[in-house]
């Protein structure tokens, strides 16, 4: 049964990543998965998984640069306006996009609606 042991080295990678900070139940480093049902095991690598698919999904819209090669202005500017529309509910951050829709008087996910229907009052305001 590799099971285990695979699980144990997804746990070591993921604390050596610091993912141990994103994940609230992540097992203890002198935790042992050979004494994890099935479901547990289960739920850790989706929990590892879950986590690493957020971050790619934060990342690659923020574009990759070749490694040792610093981004250039536009793109350092395009990865921080990229940051400042995601919301961070766990960290209780707004978006941008939110708080400025709110400072409008107006909910973010009604914008988003009605740009993607047509309607042309929020399709300019999506993209002011």
């Amino acid at each position: 049964a590799r099971g285990p042991s695979i699980v144990n080295s997804i746990v070591a990678s993921a604390r050596t990543c610091n993912l141990d900070k994103d994940i609230d139940d992540l097992p203890l480093e002198d935790e042992d998965a050979k004494g994890f049902s099935l479901e547990r095991r289960d739920q850790v690598v989706g929990d590892v998984y879950r986590t690493l698919m957020e971050i790619e999904s934060r990342l690659l819209p923020c574009g990759l640069h070749t490694v040792g090669v610093p981004p250039t202005a536009e793109e350092s500017i395009a990865t921080l306006v990229n940051i400042a529309a995601l919301d961070r509910p766990e960290d209780g951050i707004k978006s941008l996009p939110r708080l400025l829709a709110e400072a409008r008087g107006r909910d973010i996910e009604e914008i988003y609606r009605n740009n993607n229907n047509g309607v042309l009052d929020d399709v300019s305001l999506n993209q002011e």
